[in-house]
């Protein structure tokens, strides 16, 4: 095949990441990496290192990384150097391999992934103030996974940047039905990352006041999960008087096998409060489906979904339960769920985001 241009990425793949870890960055970066290849560019991936507790090994694995760019960007005279940052404590890594291409006479892209950084970037000294500014500045193009971070990219550094969002491929809506109707017995879900930083204990007291309003509903919870952590829900579950027939704990699954569960639901429940709460794959995947997404405000999580009465600051289940029951009573489902497909449609799928990209790369 004759590709088009060559593009060294260096991203977090989920090489070295237990699998109940792996979460949005990785897919997202995996969704790169293919509709790269599709359009014919030859991506050579360099697999971010992970800290997994001894900081010795993790820094020397770090310093064989960066040799490994320094052969690549060799071998590789005309390719482009792609960044899938993650700024905080390894932006300084990021900064030297920037450079490091640059000085080699290759073009960088920067991609912004995951979310504080701004909340971040108030919290740290005017010497990571220097060098976030100075990364963005030493970029050919820098994409934000939110627009939130769009006017703070060029704030900070006078640099243009383009939006680049996660995305559902086009096969994904293309093989699935999402036309949805209210039913008897009305299905709350989350999938995902099974964790406390989700906030699983609050979607438990949510539908224990969802039921004490005389709804008829159930919740299933789809990912990988601690043993330690199940146990502490299955305790809040018993003082809620809630069964294993009310709340449904399914492990790790693929959106195949998964899919069917979604079908039958309803409501995606998601008050994260997660420190680094970006684009969620899961809250895109879960519009995408059609249900209706009552979310935090973390993250992206506002922009993603566009309608600020399904968006709650803070974890009061009770505002959850409010809003969910409020949709439910005034017949407003269908109408709310059409729209979110609409919105993904329009927005976030990979026929549309995925032409921003290769825009991207052509003006390179």
């Amino acid at each position: 095949m004759k590709y088009c241009m060559s593009v060294i990425f260096y991203a977090a793949f989920g090489k070295g990441i237990s699998p109940e870890k792996i979460g949005g960055a990785e897919q997202g970066c995996i969704k790169t990496q293919c509709v790269l290849e599709k359009n014919r560019y030859k991506v050579i991936r360099l697999d971010k290192p992970v800290l997994n507790g001894n900081k010795l090994k993790y820094f020397i694995k770090v310093f064989f990384t960066w040799l490994k760019l320094i052969f690549l960007l060799l071998k590789n005279r005309k390719s482009v150097l792609h960044i899938a940052g993650f700024y905080r404590k390894v932006l300084y890594i990021e900064f030297l391999m920037i450079k490091t291409a640059k000085i080699l006479g290759h073009k960088v892209i920067y991609e912004i992934r995951n979310g504080g950084m701004i909340e971040d970037y108030n919290k740290r000294n005017n010497f990571y103030h220097c060098c976030l500014a100075k990364t963005f500045a030493s970029s050919n193009m820098i994409l934000c996974q939110g627009k939130e971070y769009i006017p703070f990219v060029e704030k900070i550094s006078g640099k243009a940047s383009f939006w680049y969002p996660n995305y559902l491929m086009d096969t994904f809506l293309d093989e699935r039905n999402r036309h949805k109707h209210l039913s008897d017995n009305i299905g709350l879900v989350f999938f995902g990352r099974i964790v406390p930083a989700k906030n699983i204990g609050v979607m438990i007291s949510i539908l224990h006041l969802l039921r004490e309003k005389g709804i008829c509903c159930h919740l299933d919870l789809i990912g990988g999960y601690s043993e330690e952590y199940y146990y502490e829900l299955k305790g809040q579950m018993e003082n809620n008087g809630l069964d294993d027939s009310s709340v449904k704990f399914w492990g790790r699954m693929t959106m195949e096998k998964f899919y069917p569960i979604l079908q039958k639901d309803h409501f995606f429940v998601f008050p994260s409060t997660e420190e680094r709460e970006g684009h969620s794959n899961s809250l895109t995947e879960a519009i995408g489906c059609g249900l209706v997404s009552v979310v935090s405000s973390a993250g992206f999580n506002r922009s993603i979904v566009g309608c600020d009465e399904l968006v709650v600051d803070g974890t009061d289940p009770a505002k959850y339960a409010e809003i969910i029951y409020g949709i439910i009573k005034s017949n407003r489902f269908e109408k709310l769920s059409a729209a979110a497909c609409e919105r993904i449609e329009k927005n976030f799928t990979e026929s549309i985001v995925s032409k921003k990209l290769l825009e991207v790369y052509n003006s390179l």
